[in-house]
C-alpha cells in the first residue's frame, strides 16, 4: 500500500511538471508519464571516456525569463554538459539516475524573486535577492541532498512570493543550473 502511494504521488508530480510544461507549449502534447521517466537510460558515455558511474549536468538558460511569477518552473534549456541524461533541458527537470548525495548549484541573474530548490516534491531550500535600484545582481544557491533514484530536482519561483522582473541570461552573464554526484 506504502509504495501505491508512492506512485501515486510521484505521477502526480510527473502529471503536474507536463502540465506547466504544455501551458508554456514546451511539451510534446503526446509525451505519456511512462516516456518522460524513460529518458534517464545511460547512452554510452563509458565510449567517450566518462566513468560510468559519474553523474554530472550543467544548463544554462539560453535567454531572458520574463515576467516570473508564482510557482514557475524555471528551465534551462541550453545543455553544456549531461553525463548520464539525468537533466531534462525541455522540461528542466534532474531526474537521479541513480541513489546518492547530489551537489546542486544555481546562479540567477535576477530582480526581486524568491527561487525554491524542489527535491521529490518537497520544498528543499531557497534563495532571495532584493535589487538595489538601478543594479544588475546575480544571486546564487547550493544544496546538498540525499536522492534517490528516479527522484526529481527543478528550480521554481516561490508558491505565495509574487516577485518582480525578469530572470536575466544574456552573453553579459548566463543563468545557469547544476549538479554532480558526490557519492
Amino acid at each position: 500500500m506504502e509504495e501505491l502511494n508512492f506512485l501515486r504521488q510521484r505521477m502526480d508530480r510527473l502529471q503536474h511538471i507536463i502540465t506547466d510544461l504544455s501551458k508554456r507549449g514546451n511539451v510534446n502534447q503526446s509525451l505519456s508519464i511512462e516516456t518522460f521517466e524513460t529518458r534517464t537510460k545511460q547512452t554510452g558515455n563509458a565510449i567517450r571516456g566518462i566513468s560510468t558511474s559519474s553523474i554530472a549536468f550543467y544548463a544554462s538558460m539560453s535567454s531572458n525569463e520574463p515576467n516570473v511569477g508564482t510557482h514557475h518552473l524555471l528551465i534551462f534549456d541550453h545543455e553544456l554538459l549531461n553525463v548520464r541524461n539525468g537533466y531534462h533541458p525541455h522540461s528542466g527537470v534532474f531526474i537521479a539516475p541513480e541513489s546518492g548525495i547530489y551537489v546542486f548549484m544555481w546562479t540567477l541573474r535576477l530582480y526581486e524573486q524568491s527561487i525554491v530548490l524542489v527535491v521529490n516534491g518537497i520544498d528543499y531550500t531557497s534563495i532571495y535577492n532584493r535589487e538595489t535600484p538601478g543594479a544588475d545582481e546575480s544571486v546564487t544557491g547550493y544544496a546538498i541532498a540525499r536522492v534517490n533514484q528516479g527522484e526529481d530536482v527543478f528550480l521554481r519561483s516561490h508558491s505565495s512570493f509574487t516577485g518582480t522582473g525578469d530572470i536575466i541570461s544574456n552573453d553579459y552573464g548566463l543563468s545557469t543550473f547544476g549538479v554532480w554526484l558526490l557519492c
